[in-house]
């Protein structure tokens, strides 16, 4: 009976060591979704200033 309680007793481990394996998975996707969504904000700030110095330089050449 020792034997087939351990036995279970590893499963158990077992499971929680996977479970704990997918929330850092979870974790980690959901840190990756958060730097893409903060770089895509940030590579909008970047474009619209581009945007602007570009605009600033045709209106200077204008003059």
């Amino acid at each position: 009976m020792k034997h087939f309680t351990d036995r279970l007793q590893d499963i158990a481990q077992s499971m929680k060591d996977s479970s704990q394996r997918i929330e850092r998975l979870f974790d980690s996707q959901n840190t990756l979704r958060e730097d893409l969504i903060t770089s895509r904000s940030e590579h909008e700030v970047i474009n619209k200033r581009l945007d602007n110095v570009e605009d600033d330089v045709r209106e200077l050449k204008n003059k």
